[in-house]
């Protein structure tokens, strides 16, 4: 099955989720997280591997991510 490429939006809230994806969804790649507070994006992102960090939903919604959480 192929995997949706996914973002997190809001790391004070969904760093939980995200933290969840990252663990054991088989389905989901998450491929962005988004957080008003960069620095938190920024660490979050590296800690993880993850290959976008986004400051805006905005900017989530002008790539060709799948699905926002």
């Amino acid at each position: 099955m192929r995997k949706v490429k996914t973002a997190v939006i809001g790391l004070h809230r969904g760093r939980m989720l995200a933290d969840f994806i990252l663990k054991y969804s088989e389905n989901i790649d998450l491929v962005a997280v988004s957080d008003l507070d960069q620095n938190l994006a920024d660490d979050y992102a590296m800690k993880n591997k993850i290959p976008a960090v986004y400051y805006s939903l905005d900017e989530v919604l002008k790539t060709d991510i799948e699905a926002v959480i």
